[in-house]
């Protein structure tokens, strides 16, 4: 038995933590982005669509929920550990029987699909993939689909992905072995917290995860487009946004498109016609994940620290007021106008009270975040993208 990353599709738990991940594909996208010409399906417009038909999006959340642990038996069963292991069982063989019937194309979809779910973390770090088990066969389904489509250089990444923290692991002193020493942590329930060590090697791993990823659904995408009656089920999502998923696809597509934002006029930003409420969150979910490996420091320091502007603005639409006092102060330090240029930007920091302060430097753990203003962003996020009639 192996171990791979837990699927919740709840709405809300789909879009943080897809929300989550992407931002860390969107700073890989802004540190490396070349100015030029944007590409024609870059463009602004209603073209940006979402690439894969919703009906094979629902089967691949029916197989990721069935491979999703079991839910629990009655609780009056004289062997509720063992009733678990047969109602999971026969959740992985149902799955299995779904996919043995599918035609090839729409197999490889809901496969590629499913797989992009599972490495969505609900953190910078996929702590969900540390208690949870998954058949073998699976694996090799997984890992068939994407050397049938060209993802090979992926799929090691991948790989890594579905069977790290297997249920024998040896111990370590840099965070729970066991699995239920991993149920016990996700729930709060430890004493103590990971060590940095873990903490890091975690964050590291989970980038390279994130970078893997959106190629997945590109690559779903391509297949549908080369089959005429796949396509014809397309749904555009420019301008509104129906779910977490289409949310999430949407981000995807900024990603791809930004480029450097800076050196492009708004008329010719991917952003411009999509829903404000998107880019704010993009642009939230990368302070978080830059703040995350070195406070407010590490953000301004960072490529993406150019936008603290315009991160600024977004702060104070969703009512984060604590972060947004945070960012002020640190922007303040480096006098006006406000270097975007991130040269000039790191120079003026080093050369700030702030480099040699503590509260600038400290690391922002998510796990130190959600207390603050997590819980409330969520129910905003619900908020905006649901509006109630």
């Amino acid at each position: 038995m192996m171990t791979r990353p837990a699927a919740r599709f709840d709405e809300d738990a789909m879009i943080l933590r897809t929300l989550t991940t992407l931002s860390l594909c969107l700073f890989a996208a802004t540190a490396n982005a070349q100015s030029g010409p944007i590409p024609a399906d870059c463009q602004p417009g209603p073209h940006l669509r979402f690439p894969v038909p919703a009906a094979l999006m629902h089967e691949a959340h029916t197989l990721a929920s069935l491979l999703s642990p079991a839910k629990a038996p009655d609780p009056d069963s004289n062997n509720p550990a063992q009733a678990i292991r047969e109602v999971y069982r026969d959740q992985q063989n149902l799955a299995l029987m779904k996919l043995q019937l599918m035609p090839p194309e729409q197999r490889d979809i809901v496969l590629l699909s499913a797989l992009y779910d599972y490495t969505m973390p609900p953190n910078p770090w996929p702590v969900t993939m540390l208690a949870t088990e998954v058949d073998d066969r699976f694996l090799e389904q997984f890992l068939d689909s994407l050397n049938r489509r060209d993802l090979s250089d992926h799929s090691g990444t991948i790989l890594v992905a579905l069977v790290a923290f297997s249920a024998d692991a040896e111990g370590s002193s840099n965070g729970p072995a066991t699995v239920a020493e991993r149920k016990r942590y996700l729930a709060g329930e430890l004493a103590t917290k990971p060590s940095p060590g873990f903490l890091k090697a975690m964050d590291e791993f989970n980038y390279r995860l994130s970078t893997a990823a959106p190629m997945l659904m590109v690559k779903a995408g391509e297949i549908v487009a080369a089959n005429p009656d796949l396509a014809k089920q397309r749904e555009t999502v420019a301008g509104t946004v129906e779910s977490g998923i289409y949310a999430g696809w949407a981000l995807t597509e900024i990603i791809r498109c930004a480029g450097d934002w800076q050196a492009r006029a708004d008329q010719a930003n991917p952003f411009a016609d999509m829903p404000p409420n998107l880019r704010d969150l993009a642009l939230i979910q990368v302070y978080k994940s830059e703040a995350a490996k070195g406070g407010i420091a590490q953000y301004i320091r960072s490529r993406a620290g150019a936008m603290a502007p315009e991160l600024y603005q977004a702060m104070q639409r969703w009512n984060l007021v604590e972060p947004a006092a945070q960012l002020t102060a640190a922007m303040q330090l480096l006098g006006q106008p406000y270097p975007t240029d991130q040269t000039a930007r790191i120079a003026a920091w080093d050369g700030s009270n702030g480099a040699a302060d503590p509260v600038f430097n400290e690391d922002m753990h998510p796990l130190d975040l959600e207390p603050r203003w997590d819980r409330d962003f969520a129910q905003q996020i619900q908020e905006r993208l649901n509006p109630q009639p």
